[in-house]
């Protein structure tokens, strides 16, 4: 009889699972509406870009009821492959959401306000949104099977064993905090403790000096994610199993730290048969995308191209390029057809500042140097655009000149080379670094001035560039006022002076000081040294300080040669601040000193000279000029090589390539006046043209970066 009835009963077990909807979770009560089911959503970090992060919700219908449930987001990423060929089936990262929606409604689709994606989801109870032209979703049915139960004997038929009930419930996992996190929780699901998870042990410190940790979690978890003080690892759901270890490496996928697997088993490199051998689909392979990386921006709705395809270049490091049109405010990234991006991540498109043609340079393993954007893209201008004739030459009309002026010009002289330089104003002006400044001459001095157009009623204005700033400058703000950069700091910020064309006073260039004045001058901690004493620091070359003058000024008398070079040094102890800063610009270098004789050298600290002073600091008079028999001049000769080869960007002919060479470029094209110039050895590319590009590989070449022409060689 018994055995009658546990057929029966097995029986009536089949027939129900045989019943039971695809979607559903099998209980022990047929569904009603009070009933409720999980939809797990996944949205690509391409469409939290587009469209935010907030507002998604679940449209249902067709059960009890129907309306909307909000997606609530569960801190959670998935690695999943959509399988379109949009993304060549490479697996790409989603944000996971999930809603409760009635277990009786036949049909969702996910939303957010009246943007909707991909068919409806049925009975199915996952979806991953993947918009990339056009709303599109992938709707998938993950339930629990619904397979018969197998026909084995119940389990109250016999007692487990004692190995039967001591089998692992909970396993127990470690982690390395190869980084120093501190703190490190772990995260897991489902059914976890909320984020960020349960506080691990310390259990010991390894041979490195890593603190290693262990924590007990559930034999059954679908996946862990380690965590400690605003750090956390990728999402871990392979290789959980009792006595794993896991530890960070320096290596982020998105904002993420990737991780190892702590095993004995030495690493091999060949993939699993799954990797290596699965064919791929027709979605896949119709119409592939050809490998390589491409330029995807604003410029081109964000689509791979074949016209914005980056082509490898010479250098030796792993380097492409591309040369393309760009305008201000356009954004880009670099995409490869397999979905990845450079920079990875949001909110890091690299932005341009001005209109003209670019050589844009991008480095994959991200190896780029300090003024890369984010070490992986480099933009270099090839052209500048001229003003219009209208901005230069166009009178204003009788309106324009008697009403009060809404806007002023301001101009900025970038004296320390910053480059790209913006102006943020303040009040209702753009945020930080502002508005981006155009270039509109290089003065006399080889130096980029800046000029930008901003309300006339601003309160203050701060000028930066790369990562370097002005203090706030709240005086002198007016149509036309222009500043330049001293290299001297007000905390982290650099000082400035206001241009004025107010010409220096006598007093302040030549008349010499009264003799109360002159009566054994106090010397200053200011001296010349040069070639002249051997570059070293004697008493008779100390300045003094000249009271006449009605700003900060030294001086000193001295007889020098046209082939005399100096500069001004403050010796503090043993610490020594040069005048003016940098290489390559010692007063007479550039042919400064015309004639042999004494000469009375004025220098001022703060760099407030006027234009004819040399860096604005300092300023030679010729007292008397020696006469040609007791120190005889020679002719200047013309630099050669001692070969007689051209060599590739020595512009001055001098034997090799400095920062001279790029300043001569730039004053040719300034239709400044150069001592000597060779057009060859300045074609730095070969195109037949002398341009800024041509100055910028000098300056790459300078700073050690890769170029791919031969500079410094003989052609």
């Amino acid at each position: 009889m018994a055995k009658k009835l546990i057929a029966l009963l097995l029986a009536v077990m089949l027939i129900m699972s045989l019943t039971v909807p695809a979607y559903a979770v099998q209980t022990d009560k047929a569904p009603t509406s009070a009933d409720t089911r999980t939809i797990t959503v996944g949205v690509i970090n391409y469409v939290i870009n587009d469209i935010g992060a907030n507002g998604y919700q679940v449209h249902y219908w067709g059960g009890s009821t129907s309306g909307d449930a909000d997606l609530t987001a569960t801190g959670k990423t998935e690695q999943k492959s959509v399988g379109s060929s949009y993304w060549n089936n490479a697996a790409q990262t989603f944000s996971m959401y999930t809603a409760e929606i009635p277990a009786d409604a036949t049909g969702f689709k996910v939303h957010n306000g009246d943007r909707w994606f991909g068919d409806d989801g049925a009975t199915q109870n996952r979806a991953y949104i993947f918009n990339y032209s056009g709303d599109k979703a992938l709707y998938e049915n993950v339930a629990e099977p619904t397979e018969a139960p197998v026909t084995e004997a119940p389990v109250t038929e016999a007692p487990a064993t004692e190995a039967e009930t001591t089998a692992e419930e909970t396993i127990t996992v470690k982690f390395t905090d190869a980084l120093g996190w501190g703190d490190v929780h772990v995260y897991y699901w489902d059914n976890g403790a909320e984020w960020p998870g349960t506080a691990m042990d310390k259990v010991e410190v390894n041979e490195f000096g890593q603190q290693v940790y262990t924590a007990t979690i559930p034999a059954d978890v679908k996946g862990v994610i380690f965590n400690g003080n605003g750090n956390q690892t990728v999402d871990i759901t392979e290789g959980i199993a009792d006595g794993a270890q896991w530890y960070t490496v320096d290596e982020k996928e998105g904002n993420n730290y990737k991780v190892n697997l702590v095993t004995d088993e030495p690493a091999t490199e060949a993939a699993t048969e799954a990797e290596t051998t699965a064919p791929a689909t027709e979605a896949e392979t119709t119409a592939p995308v050809e490998a390589g990386y491409y330029l995807v921006g604003s410029m081109n709705n964000w689509e791979i191209a074949d016209a914005y395809k980056l082509t490898k270049t010479e250098a030796e490091a792993e380097e492409y390029t591309i040369t393309l049109s760009l305008s201000k405010d356009d954004q880009f990234k670099i995409a490869t057809a397999d979905g990845k991006w450079f920079p990875d991540g949001v909110d890091n498109n690299y932005v341009v500042t001005a209109d003209g043609e670019y050589d844009v340079y991008f480095r994959p393993n991200y190896d780029g140097y300090d003024d890369w954007f984010s070490g992986c893209i480099y933009a270099a201008a090839k052209t500048v655009d001229e003003p219009t004739e209208t901005e230069t030459i166009a009178p204003a009309t009788e309106a324009e000149t008697t009403a009060p002026a809404t806007t002023i010009t301001v101009k900025f002289t970038d004296a320390l080379g910053w480059g790209d330089v913006h102006v943020y104003y303040w009040d209702n002006g753009a945020e930080w670094p502002g508005t981006a400044m155009d270039k509109a001459e290089v003065n006399e001095f080889g130096q980029q001035v800046y000029t930008a157009t901003i309300p006339a009623d601003v309160k203050g204005v701060i000028f930066n560039g790369n990562g370097n700033q002005t203090v706030d400058i709240t005086e002198g703000i007016a149509d036309g006022a222009q500043w330049y950069t001293v290299d001297e700091k007000e905390g982290n910020n650099y000082k400035v002076n206001l241009v004025t064309d107010e010409p220096a006073t006598e007093a302040e260039t030549t008349a010499p000081a009264t003799e109360a004045e002159t009566t054994a001058p106090a010397p200053s901690d200011y001296f010349l040294v040069g070639n002249l004493n051997d570059w070293s620091f004697e008493d008779e070359y100390a300045l003094t300080k000249n009271t006449a003058a009605e700003t900060e000024e030294y001086m000193i008398s001295v007889d020098l040669t046209t082939a005399s070079q100096f500069k001004i040094v403050k010796l503090e102890g043993l610490a020594m601040t040069w005048f003016p800063t940098g290489v390559d610009n010692n007063y007479g270098q550039n042919g400064e000193i015309t004639a042999n004789g004494t000469y009375t050298v004025y220098f001022r600290p703060n760099y407030d000279g006027g234009e004819d002073w040399f860096n604005g600091c300092i300023y030679a008079a010729l007292e008397s000029e020696a006469p040609t028999e007791v120190i005889p001049t020679e002719p200047a000769t013309q630099p050669e090589t001692t070969s007689g080869e051209i060599i590739l960007g020595d512009v001055d002919g001098d034997g090799e390539v400095t920062s001279l060479d790029a300043t001569y470029i730039q004053r040719q094209m300034a239709f400044m006046d150069v001592k000597t110039f060779n057009e060859t050895a300045a074609d730095i590319d070969g195109d037949g043209e002398i341009t800024s590009l041509d100055v910028t590989y000098i300056q790459r070449y300078l700073a050690f970066m890769d170029v791919k022409y031969p500079i410094d060689q003989p052609i």
